[in-house]
């Protein structure tokens, strides 16, 4: 990094209520800063950062940080390695009907013996999240929700 641009960042004000009193200094120049933060993804010009500059997006990450793209992802790998993802938790994608259903049949079978996190579909931002106990009142009830959706 070069030493014009150490602890430059690039980004808004709110960011900068965070970062000035810890020592960084903001710049409205996007090539002088050694970070860049932006809200959107495709407002980083990626092919024009320099190999010291940082961002705070990945190109081509959305596979792993959106949890339904991450099991997606997983289960391709899979069918097309032949090997299991096993650190990926028994996991339903709940906006697709068939995962949805399956879930639904699981409990219906017998319920499960492990918490779950549950997440509702189509809801971001770290709603619509909710620790289920095993075999609780509100697993089901949560289940009993979605079939009406």
């Amino acid at each position: 990094v070069p030493k014009k641009s150490r602890g430059i960042f690039y980004g808004p004000s709110h960011l900068a209520n965070l970062l000035e009193p810890r020592g960084y200094i903001r710049t409205d120049n996007e090539e002088d800063a050694e970070y860049v933060w932006v809200h959107k993804p495709s407002k980083i010009k990626q092919k024009q950062l320099k190999p010291w500059q940082r961002a705070n997006h990945l190109p081509n990450s959305y596979p792993l940080s959106e949890k339904g793209a991450f099991v997606e992802t997983m289960m391709e790998y899979g069918a097309r390695t032949g090997k299991n993802a096993r650190f990926v938790p028994e996991t339903y994608r709940l906006y697709n009907k068939k995962d949805r259903q399956r879930f639904i049949d699981r409990l219906a079978e017998g319920g499960m013996d492990e918490s779950w996190v549950s997440k509702r579909p189509h809801v971001d931002g770290g709603k619509g999240v909710k620790f289920l106990g095993p075999n609780s009142k509100e697993l089901h009830v949560f289940a009993k929700s979605l079939q009406s959706d």
